[in-house]
């Protein structure tokens, strides 16, 4: 009886040892570039919808800025937690451009100090374009980094998350790109 519980343990014991193993095979190198370009790309859109709010002109632009901020905090959690399992390096936050340990592909397009503190100079009008036109360059990179790990990623979660990127990021320039035309 003794032998069995022993036997039992270590079946159990063996078995979480694989699968920690498998979580850590189950990425590459391109999982590992797209987890850590999303979350420097959406730490970045957090930031600047936190803008919109003091300094957007147009409702509509507030109402987006909104949207975006509540749909990139949860994906930062998951991205960052993939990151932690895989014992890859996680983005402290939109200027922690170095804590990229690997090349980012897709062009990842991450806002520069001077660009942010020129945006956080605007309001009304010229903020709503200005964010318009960063947004959109925010998440035409995200599309690229989601069809890089797409065609190069192996984890099949990350995949799944990078055809939702794709589909959700291409909707919000489409509905960017037309309150350019509307509300500007």
């Amino acid at each position: 009886m003794k032998r069995l519980a022993l036997l039992a343990i270590a079946l159990v014991a063996v078995t979480a040892v694989a699968a920690c193993s498998n979580s850590q095979a189950d990425h590459k190198t391109a999982d590992a570039s797209f987890a850590q370009g999303m979350v420097l790309q959406d730490h970045q859109a957090v930031v600047i919808a936190d803008l919109a709010a003091a300094h957007a002109g147009a409702p509509q632009i507030k109402d987006l800025a909104t949207r975006i901020k509540a749909a990139r905090e949860p994906e930062i959690v998951k991205l960052s937690g993939w990151l932690k399992t895989w014992h890859e390096r996680i983005p402290a936050d939109a200027a922690d451009v170095k804590a990229v340990t690997n090349p980012l592909p897709g062009g990842l397009r991450v806002l520069r100090a001077d660009e942010l503190t020129t945006l956080a100079s605007l309001s009304g009008k010229g903020f709503d374009q200005n964010f318009l036109g960063r947004m959109i360059d925010i998440d035409q990179g995200a599309i690229g980094l989601a069809q890089q790990d797409l065609d190069n990623g192996r984890y099949g979660a990350a995949k799944d998350l990078a055809r939702s990127i794709k589909k959700d990021r291409r909707s919000e320039v489409d509905e960017m790109v037309a309150l350019l035309k509307t509300v500007i």
